[in-house]
């Protein structure tokens, strides 16, 4: 598990269910897309 998606299930309800919503419709919109942690948030990246 990597940290981005360590900090989702981490968190409470109902923060979580929809931090888990938004991932699953932003994997599924933009593949590409990378969910990298970065600045102690989870962000997504497309490209570099």
């Amino acid at each position: 598990m990597n940290p981005a998606e360590e900090y989702i299930l981490n968190q409470p309800e109902p923060f979580r269910s929809i931090l888990m919503h938004l991932q699953v419709v932003l994997e599924h919109t933009l593949p590409e897309a990378e969910l990298k942690y970065k600045w102690r948030i989870p962000c997504y990246y497309i490209g570099k």
